[in-house]
């Protein structure tokens, strides 16, 4: 009782102080720093300013991504990390099968991101597969650091949801049966604690292997130039 009445003492003591973030003229939701809107994309994106990266804009640098996979397919240091990321994966899968009913307190993120180890191995991500994502918003940060600055918080939270979207969530179905509800959004905590990982354990790797990539997006780029001027010529 003594916590809560605590608790209740400071949210009436911040209800007069404004949002952190620059411009935003906002109260600060409950104890936060920021209003809710901003507190909301802290949580989601890892920056009150933060958003959702597109798979539009990162398109290019997947597909380059992917020639570079395949060309260097059998390389060691691929191979090592795609080891890594299969362990990474396994174990994971492994300890939530060991505690499938546990229930979690909202701080324990180990639990809920071996959970979500476990989705992906269940849908057959491969460890090429993580690699590509993260590797994507990689040579996308080089190239937009203001939209995603890399190696930063949000850069973490970035890849985490990367990787975690490509496996289908497990929906709840509704109580009369008919329709599948929303899952609950990503927990902040896994997505913060993932995506370091997956980060720690790839940037040796992707800083390597930056200058094969730039070759291999002006080979793309030379082929289209080429293609253009070819297409200027007109067809008989």
């Amino acid at each position: 009782m003594g916590a809560r009445r605590d608790l209740r003492a400071r949210i009436a003591a911040r209800r007069s102080v404004r949002c952190e973030v620059a411009g935003c003229s906002s109260f600060v939701n409950r104890i936060s720093r920021y209003c809710a809107r901003h507190r909301d994309n802290d949580q989601r994106y890892g920056h009150p300013l933060g958003r959702a990266i597109r798979k539009s804009e990162t398109g290019r640098f997947s597909r380059i991504l992917a020639s570079f996979i395949k060309a260097n397919r059998n390389h060691p240091a691929l191979t090592l990390v795609f080891t890594e990321l299969d362990t990474m994966v396994a174990e994971g899968t492994a300890r939530a099968a060991a505690t499938p009913n546990a229930k979690l307190a909202p701080h324990d993120w180990r639990p809920r991101l071996d959970r979500e180890l476990s989705r992906l191995h269940r849908h057959g991500v491969t460890p090429a597969d993580i690699f590509r994502e993260v590797g994507t918003l990689w040579f996308y940060s080089r190239t937009y650091s203001r939209e995603l600055p890399p190696l930063s918080r949000r850069f973490h939270f970035a890849a985490a949801r990367a990787v975690l979207s490509l496996a289908p969530r497990e929906g709840r179905w509704s109580l009369d049966g008919r329709h599948k509800q929303a899952t609950r959004r990503h927990s902040t905590l896994v997505l913060e604690h993932f995506g370091r990982s997956l980060t720690v354990a790839l940037a040796g790797v992707l800083r390597a292997a930056e200058a094969s990539f730039d070759q291999h997006a002006n080979t793309i780029a030379q082929r289209h130039r080429s293609l253009r001027a070819a297409l200027e010529q007109p067809f008989t």
